[in-house]
C-alpha cells in the first residue's frame, strides 16, 4: 500500500527575511553611532577653538596693557597687532589691540580682537591709573545676538 503525500508549509525564505532584516538593523545602528560621533567630534572642536580664543583674549589684555603709557599724561591712541607664535600663526589666528583715550587722563579705553579658524571674538577692555600703575577696570564682551 502506498503511504498517501503529505505537504509541509515551505519555510525556506523565512530565514533569509530574518537574516536581511538583522543586517538592516545593525545598518541602521550603525549609521547612528557615526553621526552621533561625528556631532561629537564637531562640538569638541568647537570647545578646543572657545578656550584658544579666550586664551588669545587674556593675551591681548596683557598687549593692552603693555601699550598703556608708563608716565602720566594723556593717552595716546595707538592700534597694532600682536605677534603670536608660530603655531598659532600657522592655524590663521590673529590678535589684534586698539588703544583709546578715556573721558579723562586717569582711563583708557582698549578693544582687542581675536581671530582663529574663521571665528572671531572682541573684548572692550577699560583701564583706570592708580598710584600703583594701570588696573583694568572692566572686561565686556559684546553679545552676538
Amino acid at each position: 500500500m502506498m503511504k498517501p503525500i503529505t505537504r509541509t508549509p515551505a519555510r525556506r525564505g523565512f530565514a533569509m527575511l530574518t537574516a536581511i532584516t538583522l543586517v538592516a538593523l545593525v545598518g541602521v545602528a550603525m549609521a547612528a553611532a557615526g553621526s552621533v560621533f561625528r556631532l561629537d567630534l564637531r562640538r569638541t572642536a568647537a570647545v578646543t577653538q572657545d578656550a584658544q580664543l579666550r586664551q588669545l583674549l587674556i593675551a591681548g589684555e596683557r598687549a593692552a596693557r603693555d601699550k598703556l603709557p608708563a608716565t602720566p599724561g594723556p593717552v595716546a591712541p595707538s592700534e597694532g597687532a600682536v605677534p603670536l607664535p608660530p603655531a598659532l600663526a600657522s592655524r590663521g589666528a590673529t590678535l589684534s589691540v586698539r588703544i583709546g583715550a578715556g573721558p579723562n587722563d586717569a582711563e583708557a579705553a582698549a578693544t582687542v580682537g581675536a581671530a582663529l579658524a574663521g571665528r572671531v571674538v572682541t573684548q572692550t577692555l577699560t583701564y583706570q591709573r592708580g598710584p600703583a600703575g594701570w588696573r583694568l577696570a572692566s572686561a565686556v564682551i559684546p553679545s552676538s545676538d
